[in-house]
């Protein structure tokens, strides 16, 4: 017999998310099961977030005491205060990500299976304007998801945890939770759970729409997000990091796509170590380990390059590709400034809120950040 179809806990991790939060719990609740909850973690907010939520159903809790910012100490802050089953799935969602039909269902039916601990659902990246810098974001998603992950995937391997649609059983995020030390929750939920050899699934027929930047003042904001995260996740966690590279090639590519952002900087790099290995190669004579160092490089390379080229032929919108690769460049420079933003101490943490124009009911147009 199936196992009983399991209520599902939605959680979402909010700081001032008003005008976002309306339109994503729209979008959840009417998908909700008898049995599925909807918790909200108002954080620190001076808005109306608390009373919205309230509105429309869900529950709210406070965390207003002093406090270190970000979705992973907010996630640590609502853990500590659950006494859940251990197989309770729990998805967290962004305050802004607007959930598809069938999300819900599809989500109950992947936890039905005891032997699923850690899911991932599918984003599809959407942007209020269309720009070179919101197309270059959505190209690169779509890379990330459809070729990267999908392989690791298929060939047994996890996907990664991408912040928003993470779907991870209780007592799974108890184990977790008290490792985490950044501002990138999703990275090290990720590198955590691998550690401990649990599998994330790729849930590929759950959408949810994930809004992206279109300035590239706030995309750079996330970039230097992710890329201090990198480094604090590294020197954090330094034992998981080596029990993972025990693991085998599906872990190292693991690793990889956790690590190795941003490939516009990343794909240079392995360029100039293929020409210094092949040249040290070259003096010793003989196919020596740096030779055949660099022929791994190459050949990681070529993937990548195959990648690109697998997302611009299946695109659908051609228009798109082209505005992405018109948008390279920006892109380039948006990594480099997000570099040197996370270089810096920042007073407070950088959000980077995508700017929407949204219609609330019965109001005019208003702009969110």
């Amino acid at each position: 017999m199936p196992e009983p179809t399991p209520g599902l806990i939605f959680l979402i991790l909010a700081h001032n998310e008003e005008l976002v939060l309306q339109r994503s719990l729209g979008a959840l609740t009417g998908q909700l099961g008898a049995h599925d909850r909807v918790q909200i973690v108002a954080d620190r907010c001076s808005d109306r977030t608390a009373a919205l939520a309230r509105t429309q159903g869900a529950e709210v809790l406070l965390r207003n005491e002093p406090a270190p910012p970000g979705k992973g100490a907010a996630l640590r802050w609502w853990v500590e205060h659950q006494h859940l089953d251990a197989q309770q799935p729990v998805i967290i969602l962004d305050a802004d990500s607007i959930v598809r039909p069938g999300f819900v269902l599809n989500i109950r039916s992947a936890f039905r299976n005891p032997e699923i601990g850690a899911v991932q659902t599918a984003l599809n990246p959407v942007s209020a304007l269309q720009s070179p810098i919101s197309a270059v974001i959505s190209l690169s998603e779509r890379i990330d998801q459809g070729f990267f992950d999908a392989l690791r995937y298929r060939l047994g391997g996890s996907v990664r945890l991408r912040g928003t649609g993470m779907g991870i059983r209780f007592g799974l995020l108890q184990s977790c939770v008290p490792g985490l030390e950044t501002n990138v929750e999703d990275l090290e939920l990720t590198l955590l759970l691998a550690a401990q050899g649990v599998r994330i699934h790729a849930l590929s027929a759950a959408f949810l729409d994930d809004p992206k930047p279109d300035d590239p003042g706030l995309a750079a904001h996330q970039r230097a997000r992710w890329f201090q995260g990198q480094i604090q996740t590294i020197l954090a966690h330094q034992r998981s990091t080596l029990r993972i590279l025990f693991r085998g090639p599906l872990a190292w590519s693991l690793m990889h796509s956790l690590m190795t952002k941003p490939r516009t900087l990343f794909f240079p790099l392995k360029t100039l170590a293929i020409a210094l290995l092949l040249i040290w190669s070259k003096r010793a004579g003989i196919m020596t380990a740096a030779g055949m160092l660099a022929a791994l490089l190459a050949a990681h390379l070529t993937v990548e390059c195959a990648a690109l080229a697998y997302a611009l032929l299946t695109i659908k919108d051609k228009g798109a590709g082209r505005l992405a690769l018109k948008g390279s460049p920006g892109f380039v420079w948006m990594w480099v400034t997000g570099i040197a933003l996370a270089a810096r101490r920042q007073p407070e943490w950088l959000r980077g809120r995508v700017l929407r124009l949204i219609r609330p009911a019965n109001e005019s147009i208003r702009q969110s950040q």
